[in-house]
């Protein structure tokens, strides 16, 4: 079985050329790239980069098209019963393809963790928190773009099917936001790709405005409504799902009520995943601490969170001695 693997790209760098390799080395032979050249500038020949793969296509767009302006150009030439997303900045383990096509024999999508690296391959923590338990729900992607990245690894009925394209912001997330309640979803905890951070990334703009994230807004708080919870202001969306837009910082008491209202969801009905969604939550909470421009908010989040660290504590005692008295 072959599995088609979507690649855009808009220029030719040293990253370019560490993305192709790490996909040469992978341990699954049967890949079949879908090179998508979106570079203004396609006078310098890249032939020699792409010419070691047995089966690839190559397609070149206007140039500067965006994101998902190539991939609905790739998506044209899938074939294959599987399709993965690869970005030209990024690297992969050679045992992404072979483990998450296993993870397709029960789902319609695999996604992987994965973790930030910088351009000497070093990790770099997430200031937003990683995904850190065995398990992965959509319920995540209330605090972010979670498992909603190029990891995916998927059945292409499902891509042709759910997928969109168009040039604005966080197009993964938004794919994700409007088909992952009701995909089958496969998780592998092992890392198995690498987002790449590096100072000439196209995506690195964290002074987002409204009509910036509109789209992205729409969608998390119809996302949200699927859970019963209530939609929420912008404010309180920027503070929960994307903490990293420096854009907009508001705190008041319609965030301390979503985020009570998030943790007892989740220990709720998801008790699978709790603990480390919980961890992002109280993440955010702290970067809501730190832009708390008034004292009484500020004051009730602070008791709040010791209270919730008081029941964690003796939680854990009352488990603790109940397997001693056992």
């Amino acid at each position: 079985m072959s599995i088609d693997v979507l690649f855009p790209f808009h220029r030719n760098d040293f990253y370019l050329r560490d993305s192709i390799e790490s996909l040469l080395s992978s341990t699954y032979s049967n890949l079949r790239l879908i090179f998508i050249d979106d570079r203004k500038d396609k006078l310098v020949d890249i032939s020699k980069l792409i010419s070691p793969f047995k089966t690839y296509e190559y397609i070149k767009t206007e140039g500067a098209s965006g994101y998902g302006e190539s991939l609905r150009v790739g998506t044209q030439l899938v074939r294959s019963e599987f399709v993965a997303l690869m970005n030209s900045d990024d690297i992969v383990s050679p045992l992404r393809f072979i483990t998450q096509l296993k993870l397709l024999e029960n789902s319609e999508i695999s996604i992987s963790k994965m973790y930030k690296i910088d351009s000497n391959n070093n990790r770099v923590k997430s200031l937003t928190g990683d995904l850190s338990g065995p398990k992965y729900n959509p319920l995540y992607l209330t605090l972010g773009a979670y498992g909603a990245n190029a990891s995916w690894c998927m059945h292409s009925e499902w891509w042709k099917s759910n997928a969109f394209f168009d040039s604005s912001n966080c197009l993964d997330w938004r794919i994700a936001l409007e088909s992952f309640s009701t995909s089958k979803i496969s998780y592998s905890k092992e890392s198995l790709y690498y987002y790449r951070k590096h100072s000439n990334q196209v995506t690195k703009n964290t002074m987002l405005s409204f009509e910036e994230m509109q789209l992205s807004f729409e969608s998390w708080n119809n996302f949200v409504t699927k859970y019963d919870l209530p939609k929420a202001s912008y404010e309180v969306f920027c503070m929960l799902a994307t903490p990293w837009n420096r854009a907009v910082h508001k705190f008041d008491f319609e965030y301390l009520f979503y985020s009570k209202k998030l943790k007892e969801l989740v220990n709720e009905k998801h008790t699978d995943v709790s603990k480390d969604f919980i961890k992002l939550v109280r993440r955010r909470d702290l970067f809501a601490l730190k832009k708390a421009p008034n004292f009484l908010p500020k004051k009730i989040l602070i008791i709040n969170s010791r209270y919730e660290f008081l029941s964690l504590f003796l939680n854990f005692l009352y488990n603790n001695l109940v397997k001693f008295l056992r």
